[in-house]
């Protein structure tokens, strides 16, 4: 069996308010067809006024069975590299709430 592997910048896209933003993750080593772990989180935050900003984060990880069978049993495997996905993706939605939080705030100083 040929496996095919190839270079691959990683990027997390992050959109608050309609305008995206890539954030460099760097360079990994990916084979062909993996399978994909991720998480996508989306919050509305009411800014008063019939206003909102819609914030999304998401994170899809490639990962490929042969690598997850090297770790032993592959569920607690899949489990260990969700947890990852979520918590890094629960982070930067968490940053980005209080970002808005503290812009809306100065805003309303003003």
């Amino acid at each position: 069996m040929t496996v095919k592997v190839r270079k691959k910048a990683v990027a997390a896209e992050v959109t608050v308010d309609k305008k995206i933003t890539q954030e460099n993750l760097g360079d990994v080593t990916v084979v062909e067809n993996p399978a994909n772990v991720g998480f996508s989180m989306n919050y509305t935050m009411n800014l008063g006024d019939f206003q909102s900003v819609k914030m999304g984060v998401s994170l899809y990880m490639p990962v490929t069975v042969a690598r997850l069978e090297e770790d032993g049993d592959i569920e607690p495997a899949l489990t260990r590299r969700f947890d990852f996905v979520k918590g890094w993706v629960e982070a930067r939605m968490e940053a980005l709430v209080k970002e808005v939080e503290t812009s809306r705030a100065s805003d309303d100083e003003d």
